[in-house]
């Protein structure tokens, strides 16, 4: 009698262990998804950083070339006022 009760208090300590078990796996396979999910945020986010740094460039040299055509156009309309006093001058 007392074998039987012994056993059955085993086989229900080894199901409770198998239970544990399969929890702890499933935790681990949780975590393992979430860091996996976290280098793919990472890789993501650090492929936005370089394209808006890119960009950032892109748009300081655009701002470059704007700045010296619009010098190119003072100097022009210098030239154009100058040209115009002169003919006045003639005139």
């Amino acid at each position: 009698m007392v074998v039987i009760i012994v056993g059955m208090v085993v086989i229900v300590v080894s199901m409770i262990v198998i239970v544990v078990g399969m929890v702890v796996i499933v935790v681990v396979v949780v975590m393992i998804i979430v860091v996996v999910v976290m280098i793919i945020v990472v890789v993501v986010m650090i492929i936005v950083g370089m394209v808006m740094i890119i960009v950032g460039m892109v748009m300081i040299i655009v701002g470059m070339v704007v700045i010296v055509v619009g010098m190119v156009v003072i100097v022009v309309g210098m030239v154009v006022i100058v040209v115009g006093m002169v003919v006045i001058v003639v005139g």
